[in-house]
């Protein structure tokens, strides 16, 4: 009889990039500035919803492709393509409840495109990319 055993703390365990912490940790501080960037008052500048969506697809694509990089797993990736789609969902509705900003179905859209863009993209060389410059930059 074989045996089938899973470890998931090995597939949610952190890559073999040197400085995972520092990229952890600016991972979260970037996570952090969307969510606070979502909840304050920011003026609108030129095409709004062009560079609304387009603003809020590059920005939830590159927190995926930054943390699918400290966690490159297949189950890790898609842990976290949830969470971040949750957060952008989470963070419209947090800004419908704040009086200057408001709720928008299509900017859930964009963030989640975003979010699965990434993934996808992540299985390429980009997600090699902090690899690459540790690599560059090795001491």
């Amino acid at each position: 009889m074989m045996s089938c055993q899973y470890n998931v703390r090995a597939e949610l365990a952190l890559t073999r990039l040197r400085y995972s912490k520092l990229w952890l940790a600016l991972g979260v501080l970037f996570a952090l500035v969307v969510v606070v960037a979502s909840v304050i008052d920011l003026k609108p500048v030129g095409d709004v919803l062009i560079q609304d969506k387009l603003m809020h697809l590059l920005v939830y694509g590159f927190l995926m492709g930054w943390f699918s990089q400290i966690y490159p797993s297949n189950v890790a990736r898609l842990l976290l393509a949830i969470a971040l789609i949750a957060l952008g969902i989470g963070m419209e509705f947090m800004q419908g409840l704040v009086v200057f900003r408001q709720f928008e179905t299509m900017d859930m859209f964009a963030n989640a495109l975003g979010v699965l863009i990434a993934w996808g993209l992540s299985y390429t060389w980009m997600g090699k990319i902090l690899f690459w410059f540790e690599k560059l930059f090795k001491g």
